[in-house]
């Protein structure tokens, strides 16, 4: 798996946190709560190999 980056914004006052991977056309995942996006963590491989990234 490629390297994630992490990045932590607000937005009206709300914060919240993003990770970042790769290099292919941009994908949205959204956990609902009181998951994470640990949620995630078996679909970013298969998906960025789906999608042409590393």
């Amino acid at each position: 798996m490629t390297h994630i980056e992490h990045h932590d914004f607000e937005v009206e006052g709300i914060r919240l946190h993003d990770r970042a991977a790769g290099d292919g056309p941009p994908v949205l995942l959204l956990h609902g709560w009181p998951t994470s996006s640990f949620l995630w963590r078996d679909t970013r491989g298969p998906l960025a190999k789906r999608l042409g990234g590393r």
